[in-house]
């Protein structure tokens, strides 16, 4: 009996552990924002605008793909470094409207980090 008790109480525990680990996920916010121009004329200058937000990614790596597809989907001749950007932790400015970004990469032909 002292084992089952034990054993039902690991179960218990693990099962815990399971929840609390799905709902961290759940909760977690995307790192990574799509700022998407190629579709624009003229292309604007100044592409880390809310209206350019295409997405939010939890990697680089998606960020750059979705990039990368939306280039591909609308048969775009801009080049990547000019279509799209992808901005880290990304936050607006809720007087200004303005978006900071930690880090900014610009797209590229052959993305890679």
């Amino acid at each position: 009996m002292k084992s089952l008790l034990s054993r039902s109480a690991i179960i218990k525990f693990a099962l815990a552990i399971g929840v609390v680990s799905a709902l961290t996920a759940c909760i977690q916010t995307p790192n990574w924002t799509l700022f998407y121009v190629a579709d624009q004329q003229p292309m604007p200058t100044q592409m880390v605008k809310q209206q350019f937000i295409k997405g939010y990614y939890d990697s680089i790596e998606h960020c750059q793909a979705k990039g990368r597809g939306l280039l591909k989907l609308n048969a775009s001749s801009v080049e990547p470094q000019q279509a799209y950007i992808c901005g880290q932790m990304c936050v607006a400015d809720e007087k200004t409207g303005e978006i900071a970004c930690q880090n900014l990469i610009p797209g590229s032909k052959h993305d890679e980090l």
